[in-house]
């Protein structure tokens, strides 16, 4: 027996959601204002709740004036500053921020700082450098809810539901993270931590789930209002509608002058841009080639990826290829071997197999905290070696990771923009390239690390394969 709560138990016995909805008013407040959405993602996943939403991985005056004239309630900036050290995150923001204050040219914008829904990220970091251009805020939220991938936040703590049971995340693979891990998922407790004590854990402001459910956007709005100014607030949600409810209330605060920081995962990006998470796909929307072969490539290690890559391998329907991160990391001519491996995956390609193509299981990292971004960042150019070393586009192409996905869409495929079409299956978004990148027009499949269940891969893997 389990020595954690069955979730099924757990969600059971919550109090009834609120009856109302809370998405209309949400979507009426946003046709009355002028205020865009500005989200700074930390790697592309943010965009797993949303659809018909630009995404830009460059932030010129140019692309962002381009985002700020569209007429949809916000855009996606790409800044995958997960895979920098501090130091990187601060500079890149300033300089994102710098161009994000000259692009807008005065036109009003709420940025959200979107990240891990495991509690992975640089959290005070980029809180920081953003209240030095937008701040100093009324009030920091955050709210790592996130229904997709079972993570849920209850009784101000966070948790992840796995084989059926809530489980502290602070007790799962994620909390050992060797740059972001936290001992504490109790969210007032992890802001002590993660502010070196400077936050107390007593001085944070929650957002109880049976004032949500009970009292609605009123109910919120009121413990919003009476907040000292400058609090950190902890959002408790279980369900969409929780999340929405609280994004009435936080708009309702905006439009008293309020300034507020987001710091979330992708249910409060849908929730403020007034996009309910769609269903997944049908496969015939999604653009792909059948003169080559389909591209999946896995860089993520988490424990959930490497169970989701041997299901995938274990059907036997694709031609399969280790980078191996010793070799890599020890060889004296990396550039030979990635070139040897890049020439059998192209002719796999050309033959019309679809291709897997992963990282080495075993996770090599160092004592030496910053080291362990340059190994991952290492690996990452690798797979983006192999991938930009392609002569043509593959059927379709399956990016299974955060940083892998990023580096993958941004430096191997050259795309500066695009548009989120949906998801492929639950959490796991479809990139639409613009007709500037290498590719034009592809597809592309952003798959995070941490997302669904073992079957997850080949249920997306699948759909692709079925319309070839």
């Amino acid at each position: 027996m389990s020595a954690y709560p069955e979730a099924v138990q757990v969600l059971a016995n919550l109090p009834a959601p609120w009856p109302e909805e809370a998405l209309i008013e949400i979507r009426r407040n946003l046709r009355e204002s002028p205020r865009k959405v500005v989200v700074l993602d930390d790697d592309p996943t943010g965009t797993q709740t949303v659809e018909d939403i630009t995404v830009v991985t460059q932030w010129d005056l140019d692309t962002l004036r381009e985002a700020f004239a569209e007429q949809t309630p916000g855009f996606f900036i790409l800044t995958n500053s997960r895979a920098l050290t501090e130091t990187g995150t601060t500079e890149l923001h300033r300089e994102i921020l710098s161009s994000l204050q000259e692009a807008a040219n005065g036109h009003p914008y709420t940025l959200v700082s979107r990240s891990d829904s495991t509690l992975r990220g640089h959290f005070l970091a980029e809180s920081q450098v953003i209240g030095e251009f937008k701040g100093p805020f009324d009030m920091v939220v955050l709210a790592p809810f996130f229904q997709a991938g079972q993570r849920y936040t209850l009784n101000d703590t966070h948790y992840l539901v796995d084989q059926g049971n809530f489980i502290p995340c602070h007790e799962t693979p994620f909390a050992e993270d060797k740059f972001f891990g936290y001992k504490t998922s109790h969210l007032p407790s992890w802001v002590e931590e993660k502010t070196a004590g400077a936050t107390k854990a007593s001085e944070v402001v929650t957002i109880p789930l049976e004032t949500i459910r009970s009292k609605g956007p009123d109910g919120v709005l009121q413990i919003l209002s009476r907040a000292p100014k400058g609090s950190t607030c902890i959002v408790n949600a279980c369900t969409q509608k929780d999340m929405e409810v609280f994004a009435a209330a936080a708009l309702r605060f905006e439009n008293t002058g309020a300034s507020v920081l987001y710091r979330t995962a992708a249910a409060f990006v849908a929730a403020r841009l007034g996009i309910r998470p769609p269903p997944p796909l049908l496969p015939e929307f999604i653009s792909n080639s059948k003169e080559r072969g389909g591209l999946v490539i896995v860089g993520s290690y988490v424990p959930k990826s490497s169970e989701q890559l041997s299901k995938l391998l274990e059907l036997g329907e694709l031609k399969s290829f280790e980078l191996d991160v010793n070799e890599l990391l020890s060889s004296q001519d990396p550039a030979s071997y990635l070139l040897s491996l890049g020439e059998t995956i192209e002719d796999a390609l050309d033959a019309g197999e679809d291709v897997v193509v992963y990282t080495s299981r075993g996770l090599v990292f160092s004592e030496a905290k910053e080291q362990n971004l340059d190994i991952g960042a290492r690996v990452a150019d690798a797979l983006v070696t192999l991938a930009k070393n392609l002569k043509s586009s593959p059927g379709f192409v399956i990016a299974k990771g955060g940083i892998t996905s990023s580096t993958i869409a941004t430096e191997a495929l050259r795309i500066r923009k695009a548009q989120v079409l949906g998801q492929l299956v639950p959490g796991v978004p479809v990139w639409r390239a613009s007709e500037d990148a290498r590719f034009p027009k592809i597809d592309l499949v952003i798959f995070p690390g941490n997302v669904g269940g073992p079957d997850s891969l080949c249920e997306a893997y699948h759909k692709l394969k079925r319309i070839r």
